[in-house]
Formats: C-alpha cells, structure tokens, sequence
C-alpha cells in the first residue's frame, strides 16, 4: 500500500507541473490573441478612414457611384 501512495504522488507531481505549464501556454495565447485583436481593430478602423476618403473624392470629381453610368 505504501508503494501504491507513493507511485500515486509522484503521478499527482507530474500532472500538476503538465497543469502548470498548460495554464501557462494557455494564458500566453490568449495575450497573444488578445494583441492581434488589436492590430486588426486597428486595421480595420484605418481601412474604414480609407474607404471614407476614396468615397469623398470619387463624390468630389462626379463619379458614379459602382455599377452607376451617368
């Protein structure tokens, strides 16, 4: 019995060291995810400035708009 406790500690030692260090990794990729999030907001927000400015010039220089003749 007492090979048994100790075989089951030694066991118990080892997950939780695996546990640790897949907490570990989990929380890196959420950091990780959490900053491309970020860059893609950016992005997303810098494209949108973008598409507000081609609008305002094809409106300035009297084009049609898409699929538009005039």
């Amino acid at each position: 019995m007492h090979d048994f406790v100790l075989r089951f500690a030694s066991l118990e030692a080892r997950f939780s060291v695996f546990e640790a260090r897949f907490s570990a990794f989990v929380t890196a990729m959420e950091a990780r995810f959490d900053g491309i999030e970020g860059r893609f907001a950016v992005q997303e927000e810098r494209t949108s400035r973008m598409l507000a400015i081609l609008v305002r010039m094809a409106e300035r220089h009297g084009l049609p708009p898409e699929g538009g003749r005039q």
